[in-house]
């Protein structure tokens, strides 16, 4: 989506940046935000209380490592309209009149062909890496597709998605997300603990002691200093 195109109360460069810091990375504090982007703290937090009173954006609690929970933003539902979308809304819409022409269980059964070749597709373009590199790659892979995906490693390791450009669709038919970790799981070759978070993450937990262990600093890819750049090329993924 060009900025021509974007509804006039998202302002300036600043704010297409803080939306595109939340979906890649998750909900964040306005200091956070601030820090990451190189803001001041007045100002990060003027711009993030812009985007909820324009209903972009929706404060909400988080638990804190310190045990408090803390005020976060995180992007509402419709600031997801802004969003990459496989036409999810038209394919929703297609596959409820599946189902009254064809009968009841239409959907479901396209559904799950559609995720089965997906976690086919996935897992012929890991099965060359390593183990250890695999939540990487796929993360990158996924991110390409719309999904602001990332790895986190630690005591629950998981691949961690900011955004799905199939929401609708998982909305209107929940069984969608079973057929989706399936296909992730086919994928990463481990069984995987689905867990949807309340400012609209999706973590998709591996056991610890896995084959998908942390790869070595080593082979790591480096973050771009360019994520930090509230004008930088990460506002392409999502303003593009």
């Amino acid at each position: 989506m060009k900025r021509a195109g974007l509804p006039k109360d998202l302002g300036g460069k600043t704010r297409f940046a803080i939306l595109d810091r939340i979906a890649r990375s998750g909900a964040a504090t306005a200091s956070e935000i601030a820090d990451d982007l190189r803001l001041s703290y007045p100002g990060a937090k003027a711009q993030c209380a812009a985007l909820t009173d324009a209903g972009y954006l929706e404060a909400v609690k988080r638990r804190s490592p310190r045990g408090r929970p803390e005020n976060v933003y995180a992007i509402s539902e419709k600031g997801r309209g802004l969003l990459p979308d496989t036409g999810s809304g038209f394919a929703a819409a297609v596959l409820g009149d599946a189902n009254v022409l064809c009968g009841p269980q239409t959907a479901a059964k396209l559904l799950f062909r559609y995720f089965q070749a997906a976690g086919e597709r996935y897992r012929a373009e890991l099965e060359p890496v390593a183990p250890s590199l695999r939540p990487a790659k796929l993360a990158a892979r996924r991110s390409a597709e719309g999904h602001f995906a990332r790895v986190e490693y630690g005591d629950a390791p998981a691949l961690v998605e900011g955004h799905n450009p199939l929401w609708k669709i998982l909305k209107e038919f929940p069984e969608a997300a079973d057929y989706e970790t399936a296909a992730l799981a086919r994928a990463l070759g481990v069984a995987l603990r689905r867990e949807e978070s309340r400012h609209g993450e999706t973590h998709f937990h591996w056991p610890p002691g896995s084959s998908l262990q942390r790869p070595p600093p080593e082979s790591r890819p480096r973050r771009k200093s360019a994520e930090r750049d509230p004008g930088g090329p990460t506002l392409g993924l999502l303003f593009d």
